[in-house]
């Protein structure tokens, strides 16, 4: 730890997260020689600094940015949006084989309607569906998979669930489903007279808006992405939204209460009533939310209890039988359900069936096979769509919960297969969204390159989406919004590809060992050929649109430059499909050739820069300036003599005369995404007799082409 602690502060980390052990070492690392006390009192000076700027030591009367923020204003309109936004960004479109056409009676959407104009605004938020759209040809979706209702678990970690609630994959599925997929239907909010729950203090003017009616005030609800649950009063003709989950109305007033449309009303607490049981709802739910979720997607469910422990939560969807003595206990009045607009008929739009009971891990084969999977099939012979939610959660992946395997689990793998081969003769559209933070080995069926007919016609990776995870994803898959989000990192075929062990930690391959391949797209080299590393490369991603990339300025041999020189390249980004879409130019360069560079090992390929177009519109061109630099040119020539430091690494960065190329397109220059999208290829040369020192002369002296 001693020499970790000193190169760790001589590099320039300040701060140790997550304990002192590095800290306690430092006093051994200066009396060695590793490091000196005053880059101590450097890193600690910088600590500060930053501390004292942020207001940290201040009475709360100075730091009005933390005090003055009322707990009305978390959660806003605004916020909420913005929550949406970046996880539509963020999800990864895979694999796509459904068209416009499967969707043609999704209803255009208003606020996502806009006017062509003839000048890009990076700003701008303007998706516009191609055509209007026909009849129903989709009115009802099977949702297959534990935690296709779970609420925070679309969080990740290091989370705190919002006041507000999360959105989950079940939720925004039934809404849309509701709403877009079916014409003449409505989802209609939940009232009850004179009942007050979770609204906002009467005091409190940052929690009510002005409504003449009853009518007015839900109105006003459904418009506003902030509010969940809503209070009227009509003595003073207030409309009271949910922004204090803490307190309630205390004034005398008339008051009708009610929830926005796809939302249950919940009681809190009532412990003297009598709330009949009968077998719970499995996998356990996360919270109150999941399980009124769970009642809205099921037909038979018009009343729901909830009861939760230290232990375990239960979520019972057909009371009958035995009465709830429990202090935890949210019991939930009939879920709004999706309704036919003529008949007021309840509408069933989505089958839930979690497939598994015990989560995504599905421990034994019997879960997996047994009734539940059997509900599964039959929800998937029963609806016009399916969707299967899977992937990763802080069990398999956290801080703690290190993956010996990069395979999902064995069970969850097989009701994925197994549901495609299912589905396939069918023609039905068969859809897979995962949840993870890490990568995974993804199943046969969902693979990019799996045969056609026995997979999944689209496939989607969306990370950790968070609090409107659940309305985002179902606003990418009805084409409310276009995907332009790329992936983040290198999806492996196999735990084989992994490094055989953590004493094996070199980047590049060394045939000498097993399953040493080198790390990542920059330098894996399995034995298959360098176009067919990855199941999924990093950077890769598709769109609803298409676009072409170009260079403008560029010499027809290409481009010479000097040692420490930045190249400054001139992209064009068009969109060359029929919708309004975002697209991200990504540049890269490839190994150089040269005699100084031969004997180095070096990336195979590097990403150099990159950047997001957002909303370009059809047949218009979007253009940036994007860099190579200098940096990126460099070769590391470990300059330390082995025999007597084994331990040092000492490296250098050193840039030599020698040729590469430069690629930009929407992904790497290996992948098929990148020739369909015509990207350019630009040749460099880097002129001169010998190598330079980049740290002691490029740093000092920039210069750009």
């Amino acid at each position: 730890m001693t020499c970790a602690a000193a190169a760790g502060l001589n590099a320039g980390c300040d701060q140790e997260g997550g304990g002192n052990s590095a800290i306690d070492s430092l006093a051994d690392a200066i009396n060695q020689g590793m490091t000196t006390m005053s880059k101590v009192e450097t890193a600690a000076r910088r600590l500060f600094t930053a501390r004292v700027e942020l207001g940290v030591f201040d009475p709360p009367s100075l730091a009005p940015a933390v005090t003055a923020v009322p707990f009305s204003a978390i959660c806003t309109d605004d916020h909420l949006r913005l929550s949406l936004r970046s996880a539509e960004a963020g999800i990864v479109l895979l694999k796509n084989r459904l068209t416009d056409d499967t969707f043609k009676n999704i209803k255009a959407s208003k606020s996502r309607k806009s006017k062509p104009t003839k000048k890009w605004s990076p700003s701008g938020r303007n998706y516009t569906p191609t055509k209007a759209r026909d009849p129903a040809t989709v009115s009802s979706i099977a949702v297959i998979g534990p935690t296709a209702s779970a609420t925070t678990w679309l969080q990740g970690n290091y989370d705190k669930p919002p006041a507000w609630g999360v959105v989950s994959i079940l939720e925004g599925l039934y809404h849309s489903a509701c709403k877009d997929l079916n014409e003449g239907t409505e989802l209609v909010g939940q009232q009850a007279a004179g009942v007050d729950f979770r609204g906002g203090q009467a005091s409190d003017t940052n929690v009510s808006v002005a409504a003449s009616s009853l009518a007015q005030c839900v109105t006003k609800c459904e418009a506003d992405l902030s509010c969940n649950y809503y209070t009227f009063d009509s003595t003073q003709n207030l409309c009271y939204f949910l922004r204090d989950t803490t307190t309630q109305i205390t004034a005398a007033a008339t008051i009708t209460s009610g929830s926005r449309g796809g939302l249950a009303i919940m009681n809190y607490g009532y412990t003297t009533a009598d709330f009949l049981k009968d077998t719970p709802s499995f996998p356990p739910p996360i919270d109150e939310r999941e399980c009124s979720i769970r009642c809205l997607a099921d037909p038979k469910c018009d009343f729901f209890v909830f009861t939760s422990s230290s232990i375990f939560n239960l979520c019972y969807l057909r009371p009958s039988g035995q009465k709830v003595v429990d202090p935890n206990s949210v019991w939930g009045a009939s879920p709004n359900k999706c309704r036919d607009v003529a008949s007021q008929t309840p509408l069933h739009v989505v089958n839930f069936q979690p497939a598994c009971l015990d989560s995504l891990q599905c421990t034994t084969a019997q879960q997996a096979n047994g009734i539940l999977f059997s509900d599964a099939l039959a929800a998937a012979d029963a609806s016009d769509m399916i969707v299967v939610v899977g992937g990763l959660d802080q069990t398999m992946e956290s801080e703690g919960n290190d993956r010996t395997t990069i395979d999902l689990p064995a069970n969850q793998t097989l009701y994925i297969n197994t549901l495609a081969q299912h589905v396939s003769s069918s023609g039905k559209p068969l859809v897979a969204v995962f949840v993870h933070g890490g990568t995974f080995v993804l199943p046969a069926s969902t693979q990019i390159d799996a045969k056609a007919g026995e997979d999944y016609s689209a496939v989607f990776s969306a990370g950790y989406p968070s609090q409107m995870g659940g309305y985002a994803f179902a606003n990418l898959l009805f084409r409310k919004t276009c995907p332009a989000a790329k992936t983040a990192a290198s999806w492996y075929k196999s735990s084989n590809d992994l490094p055989y062990d953590l004493s094996h930690e070199s980047f590049y391959p060394n045939s000498s060992v097993p399953n040493a391949n080198g790390y990542t797209y920059r330098y894996f080299k399995p034995d298959s050929a360098p176009s067919d590393r990855f199941a999924v490369d990093f950077g890769y991603g598709l769109s609803y649109t298409s676009f072409s990339f170009s260079v403008s300025d560029v010499p027809d041999g290409g481009i010479v430059i000097n040692p420490c020189d930045t190249i400054h390249i001139t992209v064009n980004v068009q969109n060359t499909g029929n919708v309004t879409g975002s697209a991200v130019a990504q540049v890269y360069t490839d190994r150089p050739t040269g005699d100084d560079v031969s004997n180095y090992p070096m990336p195979i390929l590097r990403l150099v820069d990159f950047f997001r177009f957002e909303d370009i519109l059809p047949g218009y061109i979007a253009t940036k300036v994007l860099t190579v630099e200098p940096m990126f040119m460099t070769t590391v020539i470990d300059n330390n003599d082995p025999m007597a430091n084994p331990n040092i690494y000492n490296g250098t960065r050193m840039i030599f005369p020698s040729q590469f190329n430069v690629f930009i397109g929407p992904s790497q220059p290996t992948t098929i995404g990148w020739k369909e999208a015509s990207g350019a290829q630009i040749p460099i040369k880097i002129s001169g007799n010998s190598g330079v020192n980049y740290d002691t002369q490029c740093k000092k002296s920039p210069s750009r082409v």
